[in-house]
């Protein structure tokens, strides 16, 4: 069932890979920008291949983003997918912050592009003016601006970008063969009772 219901994937001797990964923009941001943004931030990384060329296509129009799909191609001998992966989304989110790119939430942003008109319905004469400015400043939530992103390619998190391959292969090296009487799929198997 597994296999007839899961995506697989199929690694060949070809070492290039694609991946891809989707942005939602707002709709008041300019596509174009969004997309030329995006494509020099692939095109500056460098695990990211230039042939064949990355992509940044819009994909849909959301409930409140226009999501674009970034599609680009690594060498999966020399480099990781996943921290590759991980820092091209870390580097298009800090290029769209520094360019003014929105990236709304649709779970919780609501926008109102022509503002909210706001009636007081009375005034209260029993407060100081100066008393009643501190207040009303006091109770007005601060926005600050989010810490910068780092600007390096990778991160100490993602651990370099460098491929796994040689742990993998260090890895099935120290693997110990089934036995002939051994059986994965049976539980009373010597293999499955030590694990």
């Amino acid at each position: 069932a597994t296999i007839y219901k899961s995506t697989l994937m199929h690694f060949t001797a070809n070492p290039n890979r694609r991946e891809s990964f989707v942005v939602g923009i707002g709709y008041d941001d300019s596509i174009d920008q969004a997309q030329e943004v995006a494509r020099e931030v692939l095109a500056n990384h460098p695990a990211v291949l230039h042939d064949p060329e990355p992509w940044v296509l819009v994909n849909d129009l959301g409930k409140a983003t226009v999501n674009l799909t970034i599609y680009f191609w690594l060498d999966g001998h020399q480099h990781s997918w996943l921290k590759v992966r991980s820092s091209v989304i870390r580097l298009m989110k800090r290029a769209f912050q520094e360019s003014g790119i929105s990236m709304p939430d649709e779970a919780r942003e609501v926008i109102f592009p022509q503002g909210v008109p706001v009636t007081m319905l009375g005034e209260s004469h029993d407060v100081h003016p100066d008393v009643a400015g501190a207040s009303t400043a006091a109770a007005q939530p601060r926005v600050s601006a989010p810490p910068p992103e780092s600007a390096a390619v990778a991160t100490k998190a993602e651990g370099g970008l460098g491929s796994e391959k040689g742990a993998l292969q260090e890895q099935a090296r120290q693997a110990k063969p089934l036995g002939e009487t051994e059986n994965l799929l049976d539980p009373s198997s010597p293999a499955t009772a030590r694990e």
